[in-house]
C-alpha cells in the first residue's frame, strides 16, 4: 500500500514557506516550459534527435486570499518591475525556489526566477484562491517512489 500526504510538501521562496494553500487535488505543479528534444525526419524516413539546451520552467501554486504569502509576493513582483523600469540592472535580484515532497521523494529546485504577472484582485462573498506562477531560467527534478506502508 502506498501513502500520500500534503502536509509532507514544503514549497520555499528564496527559503521562505510559502503558506496559506487551498484544500484540492491540484495545488503546487512544476514543470518545464519547452520541448527537451525536436525530431527530424530525414528524406528517406530516419529520423535524428535535436536536444534543447532551455531547462527554463515555471512553478505554480495557488494560496487563499487571506494567505499572508500574497503580501510577500505583491511586494516581490512590484520592486522587480520597479527594478527594471529604473534603468540599473545591476539591482534585479532573481527568485530561488524549492519544492520538497517528503513522502513522494520528489524535490524540484527552481534557479532565478521571477514573476511575471500578479494575480488579479478578485473579491465577492467567499474566499478566493490567488494563483501564482514564477517563471525560472533553470528547473532541476529529482524524482523517487513513494514508500511502501505494511507488508
Amino acid at each position: 500500500m502506498k501513502q500520500y500526504s500534503f502536509y509532507n510538501v514544503d514549497l520555499l521562496l528564496d527559503g521562505i514557506p510559502v503558506t496559506g494553500f487551498t484544500d484540492n487535488n491540484s495545488i503546487i505543479s512544476a514543470g518545464r516550459t519547452n520541448v527537451q528534444h525536436t525530431k527530424v525526419i530525414g528524406a528517406r524516413g530516419e529520423m535524428s534527435v535535436a536536444t534543447i539546451a532551455d531547462r527554463s520552467g515555471r512553478i505554480v501554486f495557488t494560496i487563499l486570499q487571506t494567505s499572508d504569502y500574497n503580501a510577500v509576493l505583491n511586494s516581490r513582483a512590484i520592486l522587480s518591475q520597479n527594478t527594471g523600469l529604473s534603468g540599473n540592472r545591476q539591482t534585479f535580484d532573481p527568485i530561488q525556489g524549492l519544492m520538497n515532497d517528503k513522502m513522494g521523494l520528489a524535490l524540484v529546485t527552481g534557479v532565478n526566477g521571477f514573476i511575471p504577472v500578479m494575480p488579479a484582485i478578485v473579491r465577492g462573498t467567499g474566499i478566493v484562491s490567488l494563483s501564482w506562477t514564477v517563471e525560472f531560467e533553470q528547473i532541476w527534478f529529482t524524482n523517487g517512489q513513494y514508500e511502501s506502508v505494511g507488508n
